[in-house]
């Protein structure tokens, strides 16, 4: 980058130092200087300060994103969600958990389930201590 500000700055130089020399020279002919009586003609060259400046430009576009795939999330129960854990345009894995969902009904049974686990389990020590007694 200092580089081309620097090859920049010395090409400008020669261009300003390469106009002067051009309009402040005579040609290479010798002639008799000519009397003028008229305005002299002279030539009006524009020049511009050198300095250093930043050549960096930013260009603002708008765009809109599309999705690598889209995928239609569906529960396997019906239930109430009770946490949602990603968020609109969030990036996700592949079994990432997304949201819990709260069946209330799931619940019931497997309270019942449990129940009819605990209550076999106190049959089948019942029934250990009728074969001990019987023995």
């Amino acid at each position: 980058m200092i580089s081309l500000k620097r090859t920049l700055v010395g090409t400008a130089a020669i261009l300003v130092i390469a106009a002067g020399q051009t309009s402040c020279s005579e040609s290479g002919s010798a002639k008799p200087p000519v009397a003028r009586a008229t305005e002299p003609d002279i030539s009006v060259v524009p020049a511009v300060r050198v300095a250093p400046a930043s050549i960096l430009t930013k260009t603002v576009l708008t765009a809109e994103f599309q999705p690598f795939q889209e995928v239609d999330v569906m529960a396997k129960v019906a239930g109430y969600v009770r946490t949602i854990r990603v968020d609109l345009g969030d990036h996700v894995r592949a079994g990432q958990v997304l949201a819990e969902l709260e069946v209330p009904e799931m619940t019931d049974e497997v309270s019942k389930a449990t129940a009819i686990v605990e209550q076999a389990g106190a049959e089948t020590g019942t029934a250990r201590d009728e074969l001990q007694r019987a023995e």
